[in-house]
């Protein structure tokens, strides 16, 4: 699922981005591009010079975000609206395609949210935040810990294990040699 900004659409058609294609080299095979209705109705609002950024975002999935009522000019503008779907912590696993600097400063202090963005042509995906790559630390450093049941018998053994070491005393096992020369 990638979630794309009007910017992000703005500024793939100003530099001649197929969107569909450098995406599918970015996510891999099946991605969802995914517009937010208040995207869509905020490019609407801009007039004739976003008729081509519209065309664009009407051929996107469009997620019902429940900002909209029926008047149009009631919607919220589609920062925010990109911010309430995303969340605080990002559950139903989007990227986000964006030029706002606004909104790709709120989901690098989010765990687990990628970022794409153009540079003049081309489209990358941002390194991991320091949330994420903390998040990630502190994932692996739970797997590694002992669990519960294993910090119970862990003093139990310690001893025995100590002991056991000790009277181990390993020997260099000789190994056949060569003829001399």
């Amino acid at each position: 699922r990638v979630l794309i900004d009007g910017t992000f659409i703005h500024a793939a058609l100003m530099a001649h981005v197929r969107i569909k294609d450098q995406l599918r080299v970015i996510c891999g095979k099946k991605y969802t591009p995914m517009i937010t209705q208040c995207a869509v109705q905020e490019l609407r609002s801009m007039g004739k010079d976003f008729w081509g950024d519209l065309g664009i975002a009407k051929e996107f999935y469009r997620i019902k975000c429940g900002h909209m009522s029926r008047q149009w000019d009631a919607s919220l503008p589609a920062l925010e609206c990109c911010k309430r779907i995303i969340g605080e912590t990002n559950e139903k696993k989007y990227f986000v395609a964006t030029q706002d600097m606004e909104l790709r400063a709120h989901c690098r202090k989010i765990a687990g949210v990628p970022v794409i963005c153009l540079r003049q042509q081309v489209p990358f995906l941002e390194a991991p935040s320091k949330a994420s790559l903390g998040h990630h630390e502190q994932r692996e450093k739970r797997k590694v810990a002992p669990q519960n049941w294993e910090r119970e018998k862990v003093p139990a053994l310690q001893p025995e294990v100590q002991e056991a070491a000790e009277e181990v005393v390993w020997k260099k096992k000789k190994k056949p040699k060569a003829p001399n020369p």
